[in-house]
């Protein structure tokens, strides 16, 4: 039942509404005006205060007026005998690295606020513990800086990356600048090794995650090598730069339209807006309500275009020689390696005047400890405490190679202890009876996997045999995984049911909703 209110009554609910809420407006102001006092009544006290002699200080109150109001010499005895100018300079640095980290790619694409604060950590030690100058900090910072947020290493367990790195950092030599360098990039080519730019990167870019470091990688390519707008003479560069506001966002479209995907009888969201499909592209105002297949649209816009300048802009937007005239999914896999390639000519750049990387061998990589993209095993068939066969161990060798696929690849070393010590595999091959050799063994890591994981791992580890002081060792190099691989349980079982992953130097199973959360992240 609903009763009517007369209005002399409405107006006195109303009124009485009323009063709480302009309390409640006044004491909003008079919050934000305390709230002005706490924070500007102490800076005013020490402003006060660094005017003041000595005897004022003692004499007067901290609100007191100071005699002199140009007396510096509290200023003057701070620069000189409390390293004021340093003080300077490390504001001046984070100001340095801050606009270098904005510009170079953007800070709506820094996904992992993480990698930029270590990475700025690191410039503070190069530069007071090892006296490194501003402009040799530059270019290897920015190296070291593009690594860590493309590869995701301060991703999972940050804390537990950083305190690996600082180890590394920590057992060099205070004030020798050039191990430093050398230091940093010695993880660097650990992690961005010939496989990661080969395979595993372009495993990486087999999504359609608009948020995913490799993309923002790819961009960063392309506003470093001052690449222009497919179709247009707009640099990208100035599209991204924060400090100016651009005349238009930067277009990515699909270079396959939908409507033609479609007619092939693809629609999954994630192939139409494969990060493959979508290029940064200006379309000419006669094109943009033109849904033609590539074959018909690429000629027909590229006719009058100036040849040199058509040249360039297919290898920035790594496009396939033919491209039009692929069938799609031939096509995503190829400009998929491209533009690894592409990001890549973009890092090398970053090199400055340093001479090109020196491809880094085993023992290098050995010698650098696990990390995020090295593990070591003693053996795979024969237990070094018991010393005897042990099968168990075998699923070892499939978690560790399941959490590599699953983040960003790495290489497993068999015949290595967890300090580093290079046992080799002799113990293994013995237990190999009429197959014991190098090529029996390197079928028992591939059959061993082929029936463990729920994907065959022909084109994603690769498996050598390095000799390290006499040793012959196992070596697995596994590259990222363009989806999800699932492990058969230790205890065995007819499925791939575990879901392994790299977290930092462990490998480590996730469940249910960390589970599904970690693949839309990853792959979209």
């Amino acid at each position: 039942m609903t009763t009517d209110m007369s209005a002399p009554a409405r107006r006195r609910v109303s009124a009485g509404r009323s009063v709480p809420a302009a309390t409640a407006v006044v004491l909003k102001y008079l919050s934000l005006l305390v709230a002005s006092a706490v924070v500007l009544v102490p800076l005013t006290v020490v402003l006060l205060t660094s005017l003041k002699t000595e005897a004022e200080v003692a004499s007067s109150g901290p609100l007191s007026l100071p005699g002199d109001w140009f007396n510096f010499a509290n200023y003057a005895t701070a620069i000189e005998q409390g390293a004021m100018l340093r003080a300077f300079g490390n504001t001046t640095l984070i100001l340095v690295i801050s606009t270098a980290g904005t510009v170079l790619i953007g800070r709506k694409m820094i996904t992992s606020d993480t990698a930029l604060l270590y990475s700025y950590t690191i410039w503070l030690i190069g530069r007071h513990d090892f006296g490194l100058q501003v402009a040799e900090l530059r270019s290897v910072i920015g190296r070291w800086f593009f690594m860590a947020h493309t590869t995701g290493r301060y991703s999972n367990s940050p804390e537990s990356q950083m305190e690996f790195d600082l180890g590394r950092i920590g057992s060099l030599s205070p004030g020798d600048g050039q191990a430093f360098t050398a230091e940093l990039d010695r993880i660097i080519a650990a992690n961005f090794t010939g496989d990661y730019w080969d395979i595993s990167l372009p495993n990486r870019l087999d999504t359609s995650s608009s948020r995913s470091p490799v993309l923002f990688a790819y961009q960063a390519a392309l506003n470093i090598l001052d690449a222009e707008m497919l179709f247009d003479d707009q640099r990208i560069r100035d599209l991204l730069d924060p400090s100016v506001q651009p005349a238009k966002a930067v277009g990515r479209d699909n270079l396959f339209h939908r409507k033609v995907l479609a007619g092939m009888g693809i629609t999954d969201r994630r192939q139409v807006n494969a990060i493959a499909n979508m290029a940064y592209v200006t379309w000419p105002a006669d094109e943009l309500p033109n849904t033609d297949a590539p074959r018909d649209y690429w000629p027909r816009i590229t006719y009058a275009m100036d040849p040199k300048v058509l040249e360039r802009q297919v290898r920035w937007h790594a496009l396939p020689v033919g491209w039009e005239q692929l069938d799609y999914l031939t096509f995503l896999e190829r400009r998929r390696r491209l533009i690894a390639k592409v990001v890549r000519e973009a890092f090398e750049t970053l090199t400055g005047e340093r001479p090109v990387y020196v491809p880094t061998t085993p023992a290098d990589m050995i010698a650098a400890g696990e990390s995020q993209g090295t593990e070591f095993k003693a053996s795979a068939r024969w237990n070094v405490h018991t010393q005897e066969a042990d099968k168990s161990l075998r699923h070892n060798i499939v978690k560790a190679v399941c959490g590599f696929l699953n983040g960003e690849g790495g290489n497993l070393y068999i015949g290595v202890a967890d300090d580093g010590t290079v046992l080799g595999i002799e113990n293994d091959l013995t237990t190999l009876e009429s197959q014991a050799s190098i090529d029996g063994y390197e079928l028992f890591v591939r059959q061993l996997l082929d029936n463990s994981l729920s994907t065959p791992t022909a084109t994603t580890v690769r498996v050598r045999f390095p000799e390290i002081s006499g040793n012959v060792i196992c070596q697995v190099s596994v590259a990222a995984a363009g989806k999800p691989v699932f492990a058969k349980p230790a205890k065995g079982g007819n499925g791939a049911t575990d879901f392994w992953v790299r977290v930092g130097n462990g490998t480590k199973q996730l469940h249910g909703d960390d589970l599904l959360r970690y693949q839309e992240e990853h792959w979209g």
